[in-house]
């Protein structure tokens, strides 16, 4: 759909792709959507991101991406995010 350049690609939302692509194993097309997801909500989406690096084997990815979250985001800390890395 994106190679089309077609509209219909704009009627789902970024986090419904980047699940589809999960779902194909297409990890690193997943990667490019949760990245667009973490600008509306980066919240929600820093387990995701973390673990799609992982899954990408790009363990000093998902180590900033925790670094930043600890930093900006979280309260407390997520011990089965570690346990991930």
């Amino acid at each position: 759909m994106e190679l089309d350049e077609s509209e219909d690609i704009k009627l789902f939302s970024a986090k419904t792709l980047a699940t589809i692509a999960e779902n194909c194993n297409a990890y690193a097309k997943a990667l490019y959507y949760w990245e667009q997801e973490f600008d509306n909500s980066p919240k929600e989406t820093v387990e995701k991101l973390i673990q799609t690096n992982y899954q990408l084997q790009q363990p000093e990815a998902a180590e900033g991406i925790l670094n930043y979250a600890k930093k900006n985001l979280l309260t407390e800390d997520k011990e089965d995010w570690y346990e991930k890395l």
